[in-house]
């Protein structure tokens, strides 16, 4: 294994690199060797006063090779590359805006004698929240995302080697202190999934301070797991 980072800046501007890999022989008298490598940047700058930027982006890369013919053999890589903004504006001392863009692409080959399952995804998303204080007991926070998702593989998917959904989703939350040993968290969420269709996600959190470092806490909330596109 081995590691190396390196970071650098000046007021309102920070950065960061690191650069990564591992690597292993496997198992003794059987060919089934790795290799992981990794790049990846960081970067914090801050434009305004009241504004913060940060940046990621970053590269992996993975490939297994295992050979113990003539019985076995198999090969597998992968790669992903992704890039990540998010800006953040202070409103004033306590409300913000938060918006956040992410890419991301992933590319795979998985490599049997008469078997090959190769392919590509990729996805991106937009997300926007908002937070505020509505009174000095009453804190909310809101917000949306859409996301597009697809897949192609021909190994896969042979019918339509083409696969793609696309994600609606709203939320809101409440934080509401009526008393200093209470707070109550209400809020939800709203889906509108290219496959499933509407989902609902409510939830209520009741805290009590009952003492000074214990607290009690009591809630009901509901989820639902959406399908990948393979399922």
């Amino acid at each position: 294994d081995g590691v190396a980072r390196i970071g650098w800046g000046e007021d309102g501007a920070f950065f960061r690199l690191t650069a990564a890999q591992r690597s292993d022989d496997g198992f003794d008298d059987f060919r089934d060797s790795n290799r992981l490598t990794q790049m990846h940047l960081r970067s914090d700058l801050q434009p305004g006063r009241d504004d913060d930027l940060t940046v990621t982006a970053g590269h992996s890369q993975f490939g297994w090779d295992a050979d113990g013919a003539p019985f076995y053999q198999h090969r597998e890589s992968w790669r992903n590359t992704y890039l990540r903004l998010q800006w953040v504006r202070r409103l004033n001392a306590t409300d913000q805006l938060k918006i956040g863009v992410t890419a991301d692409e992933e590319r795979y080959q998985d490599f049997y004698p008469k078997l090959r399952a190769d392919g590509v995804s990729r996805h991106s998303e937009l997300e926007v929240q908002h937070s505020f204080s509505a009174t000095k007991a009453l804190r909310l926070v809101w917000g949306g995302q859409y996301r597009h998702e697809a897949v192609e593989s021909t190994d896969v998917f042979a019918d339509d080697p083409v696969q793609r959904v696309d994600l609606w989703r709203f939320f809101g939350n409440a934080e509401w202190k009526p008393h200093p040993d209470w707070i109550i968290n209400a809020g939800g969420m709203i889906e509108r999934h290219g496959i499933t269709g509407v989902n609902t996600a409510p939830r209520i959190m009741v805290n009590y301070h009952l003492l000074p470092g214990h607290t009690l806490r009591a809630g009901v909330s509901s989820a639902f797991k959406q399908p990948t596109l393979f399922e």
